[in-house]
């Protein structure tokens, strides 16, 4: 996912790419990791949802401003 600096800005450009299929690194702490795909399945103000592996997990946004969680889009990966 490109930079994005503000809530509002990543909001948008997870609204647009609602039921996108993407690959997501969530931080865990002490250096692990845990790499995951899924759907994005809903957007609402605060969080927004993604399914993945039969289960329904949230984030908000700041988790991506702070890294947190790390976003790519299946269609943009190379």
């Amino acid at each position: 996912m490109k930079t994005i600096r503000s809530v509002e800005a990543i909001k948008d450009n997870l609204k647009d790419k609602k039921g996108a299929e993407i690959k997501f690194i969530v931080q865990k702490g002490n250096r692990r990791r845990k790499v995951q795909k899924g759907i994005i399945s809903n957007v609402y103000p605060s969080i927004f949802t993604i399914m993945s592996d039969g289960a329904n997990l949230s984030f908000s946004y700041i988790d991506i401003l702070t890294k947190t969680v790390e976003l790519a889009f299946v269609s943009e990966q190379a």
